[in-house]
């Protein structure tokens, strides 16, 4: 996508698996989408849940952890919606309890100082702990040399 983004002047937008695990994409794909006025639709925010069996093996985000992962969920949707390049997430919808945690994702700031911190402590140990599935995205997203 990278190589179209800077090659091609007719791509208006596309859609990416982006959270605060899988950051790969935002080291330069991300500004180049910004850069170019491509859009960003950001897709599997939770990478089908599975982002929440991350708190079991990793203590660095048990501070975000709280009733139904809502905690979790609003700092990951007010981290993806912090990158100026991305224009939207879908995020997957089973309950309405999920709905209402998905809708609160966009209202407020981009999260404190200490959810941030909680953040990039978990991503650095979701880089080295790879979630089942999702261990290509590692790969697949660095940035041609």
């Amino acid at each position: 996508m990278l190589r179209c983004i800077r090659r091609f002047d007719f791509i208006e937008a596309f859609y990416l698996p982006f959270n605060f695990a899988t950051q790969a994409a935002a080291i330069a794909l991300l500004p180049a989408a910004k850069q170019k006025g491509v859009g960003v639709m950001v897709i599997k925010p939770f990478m089908k849940g599975s982002l929440f069996t991350l708190p079991r093996f990793a203590p660095e985000v048990a501070g975000l952890k709280r009733k139904q992962d809502e905690s979790l969920a609003l700092a990951n949707l007010r981290f993806i919606l912090s990158n100026e390049a991305v224009t939207s997430v879908i995020p997957g919808t089973e309950t309405v309890e999920e709905l209402t945690i998905n809708a609160r994702g966009v209202e407020g700031q981009a999260g404190t100082g200490a959810e941030r911190r909680s953040l990039e402590r978990a991503a650095e140990y979701a880089a080295n702990h790879p979630l089942p599935g999702y261990e290509w995205l590692a790969e697949k997203w660095r940035a041609p040399a």
